[in-house]
Protein backbone atom coordinates (compact mmCIF):
# COMPACT_ATOMS: atom_id res chain seq x y z
CA UNK A 1 0.00 0.00 0.00
CA UNK A 2 1.69 3.56 -0.77
CA UNK A 3 2.35 5.81 1.88
CA UNK A 4 -0.07 8.37 2.52
CA UNK A 5 1.04 12.41 1.25
CA UNK A 6 -0.12 15.01 3.91
CA UNK A 7 -3.07 15.97 2.30
CA UNK A 8 -4.58 12.50 2.11
CA UNK A 9 -3.53 12.44 5.90
CA UNK A 10 -5.42 15.26 6.82
CA UNK A 11 -8.22 14.32 4.88
CA UNK A 12 -8.44 10.63 6.33
CA UNK A 13 -7.51 11.39 9.90
CA UNK A 14 -7.24 14.92 11.19
CA UNK A 15 -10.55 15.99 10.18
CA UNK A 16 -12.58 12.74 11.76
CA UNK A 17 -10.79 13.39 14.85
CA UNK A 18 -11.48 16.60 15.09
CA UNK A 19 -15.35 16.19 14.29
CA UNK A 20 -15.27 13.52 16.83
CA UNK A 21 -13.39 15.20 19.93
CA UNK A 22 -15.74 18.23 18.82
CA UNK A 23 -18.46 15.69 19.46
CA UNK A 24 -17.07 14.30 22.08
CA UNK A 25 -16.89 17.51 23.92
CA UNK A 26 -20.52 18.63 22.86
CA UNK A 27 -21.93 15.48 24.97
CA UNK A 28 -20.33 16.22 28.35
CA UNK A 29 -21.30 19.90 28.09
CA UNK A 30 -24.65 18.67 27.12
CA UNK A 31 -25.09 16.07 29.86
CA UNK A 32 -23.45 19.16 32.22
CA UNK A 33 -26.22 21.63 31.19
CA UNK A 34 -28.80 19.27 31.30
CA UNK A 35 -27.65 18.46 34.90
CA UNK A 36 -27.72 22.15 36.31
CA UNK A 37 -24.55 22.90 35.22
CA UNK A 38 -24.57 26.06 32.31
CA UNK A 39 -20.46 26.65 32.27
CA UNK A 40 -20.05 24.92 29.09
CA UNK A 41 -23.18 26.90 27.82
CA UNK A 42 -22.26 30.32 28.90
CA UNK A 43 -18.76 29.32 27.53
CA UNK A 44 -19.96 28.73 24.27
CA UNK A 45 -18.88 25.13 23.79
CA UNK A 46 -21.75 23.42 23.98
CA UNK A 47 -21.50 23.64 19.91
CA UNK A 48 -20.56 21.11 17.13
CA UNK A 49 -18.43 23.89 15.83
CA UNK A 50 -14.87 22.78 16.28
CA UNK A 51 -13.57 25.80 16.34
CA UNK A 52 -15.25 26.59 20.09
CA UNK A 53 -12.99 23.87 20.81
CA UNK A 54 -9.38 24.21 19.18
CA UNK A 55 -6.46 24.59 20.92
CA UNK A 56 -4.09 26.54 18.97
CA UNK A 57 -0.66 24.89 20.34
CA UNK A 58 -2.44 21.66 20.83
CA UNK A 59 -5.08 21.32 18.06
CA UNK A 60 -2.90 22.66 14.97
CA UNK A 61 0.88 23.23 16.04
CA UNK A 62 1.79 20.06 17.67
CA UNK A 63 -0.07 17.90 15.41
CA UNK A 64 1.13 19.27 12.62
CA UNK A 65 4.81 19.48 13.41
CA UNK A 66 4.38 15.44 14.41
CA UNK A 67 2.67 15.04 10.57
CA UNK A 68 5.54 16.80 9.12
CA UNK A 69 8.17 15.19 10.23
CA UNK A 70 6.37 11.24 10.08
CA UNK A 71 6.17 10.77 13.78
CA UNK A 72 4.84 7.32 14.18
CA UNK A 73 2.84 8.82 17.26
CA UNK A 74 0.70 11.61 16.53
CA UNK A 75 -1.25 13.43 19.29
CA UNK A 76 -2.91 16.55 20.66
CA UNK A 77 -5.55 18.27 22.96
CA UNK A 78 -8.49 20.50 22.59
CA UNK A 79 -10.13 22.77 24.85
CA UNK A 80 -12.56 21.27 27.02
CA UNK A 81 -15.93 22.05 27.42
CA UNK A 82 -15.48 23.19 31.61
CA UNK A 83 -18.09 22.53 33.83
CA UNK A 84 -18.27 23.22 37.78
CA UNK A 85 -18.83 20.83 39.98
CA UNK A 86 -20.45 23.04 42.79
CA UNK A 87 -23.96 23.54 40.78
CA UNK A 88 -24.51 19.89 40.11
CA UNK A 89 -26.95 18.36 42.54
CA UNK A 90 -25.73 14.83 43.62
CA UNK A 91 -21.95 15.44 42.39
CA UNK A 92 -20.89 11.26 42.15
CA UNK A 93 -24.11 10.62 40.21
CA UNK A 94 -23.95 14.10 37.83
CA UNK A 95 -20.17 13.04 37.48
CA UNK A 96 -21.09 9.24 36.18
CA UNK A 97 -23.47 10.13 34.00
CA UNK A 98 -21.23 12.98 32.30
CA UNK A 99 -18.60 10.15 31.66
CA UNK A 100 -21.41 7.98 30.44
CA UNK A 101 -22.65 10.78 27.83
CA UNK A 102 -19.48 10.78 26.48
CA UNK A 103 -18.57 6.96 25.90
CA UNK A 104 -21.94 6.32 24.48
CA UNK A 105 -21.10 9.24 22.08
CA UNK A 106 -17.59 7.35 21.59
CA UNK A 107 -19.20 4.33 20.82
CA UNK A 108 -21.85 5.71 18.32
CA UNK A 109 -18.73 7.86 16.88
CA UNK A 110 -16.72 4.87 16.24
CA UNK A 111 -19.38 2.35 14.87
CA UNK A 112 -20.48 5.67 12.36
CA UNK A 113 -16.70 6.38 11.20
CA UNK A 114 -16.17 2.45 10.43
CA UNK A 115 -19.39 2.87 8.10
CA UNK A 116 -18.42 5.62 6.92
CA UNK A 117 -14.66 4.67 5.85
CA UNK A 118 -16.39 1.35 4.51
CA UNK A 119 -17.92 3.10 1.90
CA UNK A 120 -15.11 5.52 1.31
CA UNK A 121 -12.05 2.91 1.61
CA UNK A 122 -13.51 -0.02 -0.97
CA UNK A 123 -14.25 2.47 -3.84
CA UNK A 124 -11.24 4.10 -3.76
CA UNK A 125 -8.86 1.12 -3.13
CA UNK A 126 -10.71 -0.20 -6.46
CA UNK A 127 -9.48 2.85 -8.27
CA UNK A 128 -6.13 2.21 -7.05
CA UNK A 129 -6.16 5.31 -5.16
Amino acid sequence: MPELNLVQKIVIWVIPILFAVTLHEAAHGWMANKLGDPTARMLGRLTLNPLKHVDPIGTILIPGILLLFRSPLLFGWIIGTGSSTALFIGYLVAAALMIFAAAVEAWIGVAAERRSLEHIAVPLSSKGL
